[in-house]
Order: structure tokens, then C-alpha cells, then sequence
């Protein structure tokens, strides 16, 4: 007797490949969403003002292939991530996202949250890489675009130290405000990325 089972067919296996170092925040009942006045206090700390105007929301269409029949498509759905506006040595301008944010997607679009001019910009993918869940947007705005207006690339820097008290900014389960999270790194070490399977 045999069963006929609805849904993709299986991806076939891979070889699991050495993955960089993950940070690891605390537990969620460690974390804490920060108020308006502890970000103030935290920028008197710091001695400068933090920005975030740099952390983008990314919206993407998808189109999931279907492994059962080739030939066809899934249906048409949508996703939102979070990415950050980060500057290359020549001076382009691109926005770090998660490469499982754009997965599947068929069209991409960015909107700085808070931003004078909250328009909605295509984007397109400059560069993936899904080994490390990473990819690199360009959008569609020229450098003298309203896009661009008054804002600041983040700074890539070293991993944070075991024990670092970590800000985390972005929309992490959609919603339509900048979500900013402290927290600390309580693990760092090598783990196979879920996306990456």
C-alpha cells in the first residue's frame, strides 16, 4: 500500500560546511526593551548621541519554487527584515540585510522608518551569500535622493567580548516602529546557520 504525501519533495542532504562564529544574546528574559529615556541615558554614558536612522525595514515579495512540480511556483507572499545602511571602501552606499530575508524574493523594496520621507525604494540584490545568511542590497536611489538625506553609514566593527551589554535595533517581528533591544553576549562559537542547511 502506498501513501501519496502533499508538499515539497525533500532538498537533498549536504555536507555540513564550518561555519564563522555566532554571537549569542542572553535569553529573552534577559533582554530588555529600552524606553525613549534609558536610550538618552545610554547616549549620556556613551558621551555621543546613537543613531539608528541607518537600520532600515526591508520588504520583500516571494516566490517559493515548488520542488514537487518544477515546471510551478508556490503562491505569491510577502516578508519584512531588517537591514543597515553600511558604506564600502569606494564609497557606495548598501544595506546589510539577512540573505534569509531576500530568499525567494521576485521584488524588494527599502523604507527608513522615522525618516522625513518615509517612501518605500526598490532594491535589488548586489551580492549574497547564503552560507553566512548574509546578503547586500543596492537600492534603486541615487546618493542625492531624499533616501540618503542626513544619514550616517554604520561603522563595522570587531565582534563584541563574552559578557559585552549589546543594543540591538530592527523590526524583528515586523511592526511598524524601530524595536531597539539591550542584551548581552552570553555565547560565542561556531554553529551551523539554520538557513545554510
Amino acid at each position: 500500500m502506498s501513501e501519496e504525501v502533499d508538499g515539497p519533495a525533500p532538498r537533498p542532504a549536504q555536507q555540513p560546511q564550518p561555519q564563522p562564529p555566532q554571537q549569542q544574546l542572553s535569553p529573552p528574559s534577559a533582554r530588555h526593551v529600552l524606553s525613549e529615556e534609558e536610550l538618552h541615558e545610554l547616549e549620556a554614558e556613551a558621551g555621543e548621541e546613537l543613531r539608528f536612522d541607518n537600520v532600515v525595514k526591508v520588504f520583500a515579495t516571494v516566490q517559493e519554487p515548488d520542488f514537487a512540480t518544477p515546471w510551478q511556483t508556490l503562491g505569491v507572499g510577502s516578508a519584512t527584515g531588517s537591514g543597515v545602511v553600511i558604506e564600502t571602501d569606494d564609497g557606495r552606499l548598501l544595506i546589510l540585510t539577512a540573505a534569509h530575508v531576500i530568499s525567494d524574493a521576485t521584488f524588494l523594496q527599502c523604507q527608513r522608518v522615522g525618516a522625513e520621507n518615509p517612501d518605500k525604494h526598490i532594491a535589488t540584490v548586489f551580492a549574497v551569500r547564503h552560507e553566512c545568511d548574509l546578503a547586500l542590497l543596492e537600492v534603486e536611489a541615487g546618493k542625492d535622493s531624499e533616501f540618503w538625506h542626513d544619514l550616517e553609514p554604520a561603522r563595522l566593527a570587531e565582534v563584541p567580548s563574552l559578557r559585552s551589554v549589546v543594543l540591538v535595533a530592527g523590526f524583528p517581528v515586523g511592526g511598524e516602529e524601530l524595536s531597539i533591544t539591550e542584551g548581552v553576549v552570553s555565547r560565542i562559537e561556531g554553529q551551523p546557520y539554520s538557513h545554510s542547511q
